[in-house]
């Protein structure tokens, strides 16, 4: 398809039908019928989906989240975010850790199941293999960090072509 910027619309209703295309497509993904389970990250992509599924599910949605047991570093700053969201959202939440020790002999499974290569291929691996049983359906925010405006690079590519606007 064609992309092109609508001038017809001011950015306030840009934003809110995006906000209502992205609750709509959460929702969607929430059967009543199957348990639905959320990777947690602790990123905006992952808090973003539990804030939405929290606010449509009907019972609390199930969380869980994956950090490497040494991982001081990961534990202080993501691992905190998702503790604090899943108890403001009231979500079941199941949290599990990873030893560095276990990656050599999950290695070569791992890499053989990827279609492409990703910078968190063990953690997100070693996450759905230890959450079966446990939820049907798995949300993920992969992927989405670009469209919430995640990675500063994208947001200084935006401030860089302003700037060249008036060069």
């Amino acid at each position: 398809p064609e992309f092109r910027v609508d001038e017809t619309i001011t950015e306030q209703q840009a934003f809110d039908e995006f906000s209502n295309r992205l609750r709509e497509s959460v929702r969607n993904c929430l059967p009543e019928e199957v348990d639905v389970g959320i990777a947690m990250s602790g990123g905006i992509d992952s808090n973003v989906l539990l804030a939405l599924a929290a606010e449509s599910a009907k019972k609390p949605v199930k969380t869980f989240s994956c950090s490497f047991v040494d991982d001081i570093e990961d534990k202080r700053n993501e691992i905190a975010v998702v503790e604090e969201l899943v108890k403001y959202f009231k979500a079941d939440y199941s949290p599990l850790s990873l030893s560095p020790k276990e990656l050599p002999e999950k290695v070569e499974k791992i890499v053989g199941s990827l279609d492409m290569p990703v910078c968190s291929f063990a953690i997100d691996y070693y996450l759905t293999e230890k959450i079966k049983g446990k939820a049907k359906v798995i949300l993920t925010g992969d992927g989405t960090e670009e469209l919430l405006g995640r990675y500063w690079n994208h947001r200084l590519a935006q401030s860089m072509a302003h700037i060249l606007e008036y060069c």
